[in-house]
């Protein structure tokens, strides 16, 4: 398993808050096969500050696990200044993605839902409901929704926005 800064703390922290289903949840923390959109802190930050697109009481998730798409649900936490995965579903034996309690995440907790790998969409969570503040149909090119009408696109090779 490859070192992670300050993984005990960050492993401590979620736990107080997911306490209920620890026995759903498996810290997936080595990213072996699975290829993952690159967020860094500014992607992080700009995430955490978006306006959103609509806001839904449970956030749209994979349901069914495919060894070809390969979907995940992940909370995106901010370490020292890297952006860490915490993945909150893992693949059942019986052929579904089993998901855990994300309602009982704190307020302003920023999920990663992966549909495939090109398809991923950013939630928020806000007054117990969930808030759409970015999607990706493209591995380099993230949406994110802002108060003007169109989305601002971050390029997340070059590091810019468009």
């Amino acid at each position: 398993m490859a070192d992670y800064p300050n993984q005990n703390s960050v492993i401590c922290i979620f736990s107080r808050f997911i306490l209920q289903t620890v026995h759903y949840l498996v810290l997936y923390l080595s990213d072996e096969g699975i290829k993952k959109m690159n967020i860094d802190e500014g992607a992080y930050l700009v995430l955490k500050g978006a306006t959103g697109a609509f806001s839904c009481n449970v956030p749209i998730l994979p349901r069914e696990w495919s060894d070809t798409n390969r979907p995940y649900v992940a909370l995106l936490l901010l370490v020292q200044d890297v952006v860490q995965r915490l993945m909150l579903s893992y693949p059942h034996p019986d052929g579904f993605l089993e998901i855990s309690e994300i309602e009982d995440l704190p307020e302003e907790s920023i999920i990663e839902v992966r549909i495939d790998s090109r398809e991923y969409s950013y939630y928020r969570k806000e007054n117990s409901t969930w808030r759409k503040v970015g999607a990706a149909q493209d591995p380099f090119l993230v949406e994110v929704f802002s108060q003007s009408g169109s989305p601002l696109v971050m390029n997340m090779v070059m590091g810019t926005t468009m």
